[in-house]
């Protein structure tokens, strides 16, 4: 889209998971996360034949497929190996709910946006969904570009807010 204010919101898109990564980080200097523990320790329902770190979310080294979702993600043979997939991203947002108590939306409006007065910024797409500041976007259909509205994270999306879905300001 064209930007034409420094107070117009968009999506940041993959951007999105180095805020995540922040979060978790905050949380593991308070000592409620280790980088080394499994996933499944903070989310029970996430349990895998192999471990799966903390750590290997963040550095995208699960295994999971590149397409996987929350309600779906198995191990791969790329286990151990860079592999990108939102779904990493998705399980850490899951963590810093489950550890905080908190929704994923709160705890970094209160741990991030507002101690650095970031004003514009959310972590609920939905929640900008009609906002007169949100920029409309381009979609590439086959090389070509089409403006319009993003398409809004469901529960069996592809990817959800810690992965791809906050939405900021320039300003």
């Amino acid at each position: 889209g064209q930007c034409t204010s420094l107070d117009q919101q968009f999506y940041i898109g993959s951007m999105s998971k180095s805020y995540t990564a922040l979060c978790i980080m905050q949380l593991v200097e308070k000592g409620l996360v280790k980088l080394e523990d499994d996933l499944s320790l903070y989310l029970p329902d996430y349990k895998f034949e192999k471990p799966v770190t903390v750590l290997a979310l963040l550095n995208q080294t699960t295994g999971f497929d590149n397409h996987a979702k929350l309600h779906n993600v198995k191990l791969k043979d790329s286990y151990g190996k860079y592999e990108y997939a939102n779904v990493n991203y998705d399980l850490l947002g899951k963590i810093i709910e489950a550890v905080s108590g908190q929704t994923y939306e709160d705890y970094i409006q209160q741990n991030v946006f507002e101690p650095l007065c970031m004003e514009d910024s959310k972590a609920n797409a939905w929640a900008v969904k009609d906002s007169p500041k949100l920029l409309l976007g381009n979609r590439n259909y086959f090389g070509f570009f089409k403006r319009g509205p993003a398409v809004f994270p469901v529960e069996k999306s592809w990817f959800h807010e810690p992965a791809g879905y906050i939405a900021t300001s320039p300003h």
